[in-house]
């Protein structure tokens, strides 16, 4: 697969979290974070390695070609419950941009983890992404995961 093709995937996968608004998109910095909230945009385009999102209360500019690996993540937090994201990692595996799938977003007669999974599971396979789903937290006691890929922790 060409850069290209992954930078495209990779801008799809943005713009199709953006568009379901479950999750919070964030960009740390050392000191601080912001927190972009999905929602309407007036403009969402991928332009070979850049990627733009325009709301009217935020802009966000990416370069695509910083990144160097898209991570899938279901992971225990501490206190109980699971956290959910999809993490952006430049070659140093720093994350460049993270999307946090929050429960607050979602729609509450369906299970949170079970939405992730579902959702995740189209796109763990594809060049670039790395699957760190713990099966475990979304499946207690074995239950059969559909969709189920080689790989996938738990």
């Amino acid at each position: 697969m060409e850069n290209e093709d992954i930078w495209r995937a990779w801008g799809e996968l943005i713009r199709t979290m953006f568009d379901r608004g479950e999750a919070l998109f964030s960009i740390r910095s050392p000191g601080g974070v912001a927190e972009l909230y999905p929602g309407s945009a007036r403009k969402m385009s991928v332009d070979g390695a850049s990627f733009t999102i325009e709301r009217d209360e935020w802009h966000l500019h990416f370069r695509l070609d910083s990144v160097e690996r898209v991570r899938f993540q279901i992971l225990s937090k501490e206190g109980g419950g699971i956290r959910m994201a999809v993490v952006f990692e430049n070659k140093d595996g720093t994350p460049v941009l993270r999307a946090g799938w929050l429960p607050r977003l979602m729609p509450p007669e369906e299970d949170p983890g079970m939405r992730f999974w579902e959702f995740s599971q189209s796109w763990v396979s594809m060049p670039g992404f790395c699957d760190e789903r713990n099966r475990e937290l979304v499946f207690p006691g074995g239950k059969s995961a559909p969709g189920n890929v080689a790989g996938i922790n738990g």
